[in-house]
């Protein structure tokens, strides 16, 4: 994503953000139908129906995920350096997963507590600059 920061100068967020979302949903879609091609028995069913009481949350959920959160990022990336943004992104899954797991009482195993520490450690040592005293 920090390579965006090459054509935010160039052209406004609104239609930078529009193709990360087309983008995502194409993305998605041919993989669906790479998956359906390729194992015909594999057929996209939901786990769980959505439910009618469902539809306030996805109706809340779309515009903000789907439109509010890629302009939000766009934003903060032409105010922040490529590096920090960088960063900043690779720490959104373990964040997300600390949401997941304070508010909504996910249970997170140990394989999935492995790679948050994992994401940590990279985002520790990609951020580590020799000769630096944190805290002075």
């Amino acid at each position: 994503m920090p390579i965006l920061k090459l054509f935010l100068p160039v052209y406004d967020l609104l239609p930078v953000a529009g193709l990360l979302t087309v983008g995502a949903g194409l993305g998605l879609g041919f993989i669906e139908l790479f998956l359906l091609s390729t194992r015909p028995s594999a057929v996209s069913q939901p786990k769980t129906p959505i439910q009618t009481a469902d539809t306030a949350l996805l109706l809340g959920i779309i515009p903000t995920g789907g439109m509010l959160g890629p302009l939000l990022m766009l934003y903060g990336l032409q105010r922040i350096s490529a590096v920090v943004g960088s960063l900043l992104l690779k720490l959104e899954a373990p964040l997300t997963i600390l949401l997941a797991v304070t508010l909504f009482r996910e249970h997170l195993g140990t394989r999935e507590v492995g790679a948050v520490m994992f994401i940590f450690a990279g985002a520790g040592i990609l951020s580590y600059r020799p000769g630096t005293v944190y805290g002075d």
